[in-house]
Order: C-alpha cells, then sequence, then structure tokens
C-alpha cells in the first residue's frame, strides 16, 4: 500500500535456489521480523518451493519420484506457515479476521455509514441525497511503524489489524447492536472504541447528533514506539467538488481549487500541507453542497509523570521533543480528494504520551456563488457551540 507521501511497506527479495537453505532461513526470517507483509510470505513461500523443485530436480533419476516432490513441498509449505506464524503474519491477512457488517446512522438529513472492516470507522457520509464522504478509501486513525510493516488502523493491515478491544453503540441512550444492515433513526448516537495500534492504544468516540458528527480519538502510548506518520482524521471527500477554503486560527483565508488530469492515475499531484487550519471545507456544484470540517481540540502532547524530576534542561528538550505540529491536507486524486490530518510528532512517541483530538464534520446547502459565505456561517456556528 502506498500512502500519500509515498510510503510503502518492505518487500524483501528472495535468494538464488542454489543459497544454502540453513542461511537463507535466517536471512528471510531477519526481514520478516523488521518488515512483514503479506508479499513477502508469499515470496518466501514462492522461492522456497522453487527451492525444492530444484533440489528434487538435481538429484539422480533413480533416486526421483512424485512421492519425492510432494513430499518436499509439503515440507516446505510447513516450514513457510511456521514462519509466517513466528513472523506475526496470518497468511489472510487482516481482512479475513474480520465481517463485512454495515451499519447506518440517520440523524436528521445526515445519513452516516459505518464499516466493520474497516474497525468500525465510518465508510460513507451523505447529506439528504448528497455523497460527500464516498466509501473510497479509508478514514479514522492510522499509524505507520516500519518496524511492523507499515499502516495499522481502520481499514489498513500493511502493519498489522487494529486489535479491538471493547465496542458499543448506543441509540438514544439505549445500547444498539452492531448487525449488517441495521439502520437508526435518532436524535443521538454514540459508538465507542477502544483498540490497539501496534503499542498506541486507541480511544475513539463518535458522536452523531444535530445533523453533524463529533469525532474524538485518544491515542495513549503504551511503548516507545518509532513512528513515521501519525494521520488523527481522514476523510474521503467526493472527486465532485471542485473548490475547497481554509481559514486558519488568525482569521486568514486560504483557498483553492481541485485539478483531477487525465494523468493523475499515474502522475498524481502531491499532498501540501498546511499548518495553523481551524477548519475547512469542501465544495459539488452538482449537489449544491459541501462538507466542513473543524477542530474541536488539537493536542499538546502531556508527557509522563517522570518529567517532574528532571532538570530544567532537560525539560526543556523534553518538552521540544513532544511539540506537536497539526498539519491539514487534501489529497487530490481521482477517486477521491481526501482529507488528512497529521500530527508531527518527531521520529518516536515516548511511553506515556496522550494525543487528545477531537473536531466536528458537519454538511451543508448553497448555492455555487454562495458556498463560501455559508462555509463561514456553519464554521461560526461550531465556533459559537
Amino acid at each position: 500500500m502506498e500512502g500519500p507521501n509515498g510510503e510503502t511497506a518492505r518487500r524483501a527479495v528472495g535468494p538464488h535456489p542454489a543459497h544454502r537453505r540453513a542461511g537463507y532461513f535466517g536471512r528471510r526470517r531477519r526481514d520478516l521480523v523488521f518488515g512483514p507483509s503479506h508479499d513477502a510470505c508469499r515470496t518466501l513461500c514462492g522461492d522456497l518451493l522453487r527451492y525444492e523443485l530444484v533440489q528434487v530436480s538435481n538429484r539422480p533419476a533413480r533416486r526421483r519420484s512424485v512421492v519425492n516432490t510432494l513430499t518436499g513441498s509439503i515440507r516446505v509449505a510447513a516450514v513457510c506457515l511456521l514462519m509466517m506464524i513466528l513472523a506475526g503474519v496470518a497468511p489472510a491477512q487482516a481482512q479475513a479476521l474480520r465481517g463485512n457488517a454495515i451499519v447506518t446512522i440517520k440523524n436528521g438529513d445526515l445519513t452516516v455509514e459505518l464499516r466493520e472492516r474497516a474497525a468500525w470507522t465510518i465508510g460513507r457520509i451523505l447529506y439528504r441525497d448528497a455523497e460527500l464522504g464516498t466509501a473510497t478509501g479509508a478514514y479514522g486513525v492510522v499509524i505507520s511503524v516500519p518496524a511492523v510493516g507499515g499502516w495499522i488502523g481502520s481499514a489498513h493491515s500493511e502493519g498489522g489489524i487494529e486489535q479491538i478491544e471493547e465496542i458499543a453503540l448506543t441509540v438514544d441512550g439505549e445500547p444498539a447492536a452492531l448487525t449488517d444492515g441495521a439502520v437508526y433513526e435518532c436524535q443521538r448516537a454514540e459508538l465507542t472504541k477502544r483498540s490497539m495500534l501496534d503499542k498506541v492504544r486507541l480511544d475513539a468516540t463518535l458522536t452523531f447528533e444535530n445533523e453533524r458528527i463529533i469525532e474524538h480519538h485518544v491515542l495513549t502510548v503504551a511503548e516507545d514506539v518509532v513512528v513515521s506518520r501519525v494521520y488523527v482524521f481522514m476523510h474521503c471527500v467526493t472527486n465532485a467538488t471542485t473548490q475547497w477554503i481554509a481559514c486558519t486560527y488568525d482569521g486568514q483565508e486560504e483557498g483553492g481549487e481541485f485539478t483531477v488530469g487525465a494523468d493523475q492515475a499515474s502522475n498524481p499531484a502531491p499532498l501540501q500541507w498546511h499548518s495553523g487550519w481551524e477548519w475547512t471545507a469542501a465544495y459539488d456544484p452538482t449537489a449544491g453542497a459541501g462538507l466542513l470540517l473543524r477542530y474541536l481540540a488539537m493536542p499538546q502532547q502531556t508527557a509522563p509523570s517522570a518529567e517532574e524530576h528532571l532538570s530544567a534542561e532537560a525539560l526543556a528538550k523534553e518538552k521540544a521533543e513532544r511539540a506537536v505540529e497539526v498539519q491539514t491536507g487534501y489529497w487530490d486524486r481521482e477517486r477521491y480528494h481526501k482529507l488528512y490530518t497529521q500530527l508531527v510528532v518527531g521520529d518516536v512517541l515516548r511511553e506515556g504520551t496522550v494525543l487528545d483530538c477531537e473536531c466536528a464534520v458537519t454538511c451543508f446547502e448553497a448555492a455555487p456563488d454562495a458556498w463560501q459565505e455559508r462555509a463561514r456561517e456553519v464554521a461560526a456556528e461550531l465556533i459559537a457551540e
């Protein structure tokens, strides 16, 4: 899987079949431990099978037999399975471990689909008859952990599956089942989830009320972990949107157009990151509707309690290492205009660190010549609340 900044999971390259078996196993085992992926395991299986077949073909004719060949293949398959288990990589990967249930929440004119396959994150957002958030990618939280192979969280499993420990849905104050096909019309609904993304605990709450989605994500680091990316919010804005607007915390407005070219699939535009945004909105002129996101609370990393014992110099260094920059950007792709929120936290998330993030997502109707003004009004209403 390739991310918006070109990240890819590692894939090990197999040796020549003539390499000695023991040395090859050792090297491949290291590759799997430090960069496990389904592709790496599949490559391993193919390489080992080729090795065994070469060994059989090199034996004298009198020693060759179908039984010998099948025995070697079975032995190789058993070794491959064992190594995949030791490497912590399931042959079927994460998708086989989850169902495909879809639960729909209807709150006034807002309709949201929740998808089990993506760890019970948002899968689609509709406002009246307009699809403003499409089912063309992942929503929610993902982190990239190089040591385990890459992305973890939501629909991504290159670095492992998001391990859900607790999940619950309430609708108008009553427990509700996460049953495939269930549709709940409500004044208020809330989905709560506790899960692990490698060494990072995620406490996520989605609240649906007043035709708005409040997304509250709290990440707590259980052990020191090296990360390359932390995306705390993701939204697959429809590719039918043509323009966007944003406003910074100091009131400065920015804006732009989405430009999906015919050659974008082979030469996509890079994601441009912006700092200091308080809210942003994108507009679909065909539907006459837009989607708006506003940050309600973004983190200052909270430090472990042991920090109080540090010297002034060490404390200053520790705080500098824990500084957080919030960046926002649209990834202008053919299948969506994906809205990302990234936390720039350095290379290592330290044990005890807490990242507390909250945003509101809502939709609005407006004429093409008045949509920006309407977006400002909607953002101001959220601020007032």
